[in-house]
């Protein structure tokens, strides 16, 4: 009861609960960078790459893609740091750490009070080719990607 107590006081800190204005979201909206994926095609699905400030979801079988786009995000996201100032980027990061198994539950619980769904299924396609299905999106439309998994990291398809 108590860890109900609690994670319902840290949610409510987390997620503004309740009502806010149009010109307010609109203010918020316009503090949303998008990260390149590397691909252009994957970009354009995505209107731009993946925005600040929500948790995107990516997930799909063995050898589909999902660490190497999340590595180019995060050296993505290095070169950003270059031009942002460092302790507005520390405060948008979101940081735990679990003691022990029992304790895993618990962190989830507040991340998922933190998440909006913007999903991305990851499948394989032919040789290095790979397909992002965009899924249960409230601002991206359902539309699928190619890019490719090369030396380079993520790319566009060479046909």
């Amino acid at each position: 009861m108590l860890i109900s107590a609690v994670l319902s006081v840290l949610s409510s800190k987390l997620v503004p609960l309740g009502f806010t204005s149009a010109s307010q979201l609109h203010a918020q909206r316009l503090e949303i960078i998008q990260i390149t994926s590397g691909s252009r095609e994957l970009d354009k699905v995505l209107e731009g790459g993946i925005e600040t400030g929500s948790i995107t979801e990516i997930y799909g079988e063995f050898r589909s893609g999902k660490t190497q786009l999340c590595h180019t995000l995060c050296v993505t996201c290095q070169v950003w740091v270059e031009y942002l100032n460092g302790a507005d980027v520390l405060e948008n990061v979101a940081y735990t750490r679990a003691y022990n198994t029992d304790h895993q539950s618990r962190p989830l619980l507040e991340a998922a009070s933190m998440m909006v769904e913007t999903r991305l299924a990851l499948r394989k396609g032919r040789g290095e080719e790979r397909i992002c299905k965009v899924i249960s999106s409230p601002c991206l439309a359902e539309a699928d990607a190619r890019f490719q998994i090369s030396t380079e990291g993520v790319t566009d398809v060479k046909d």
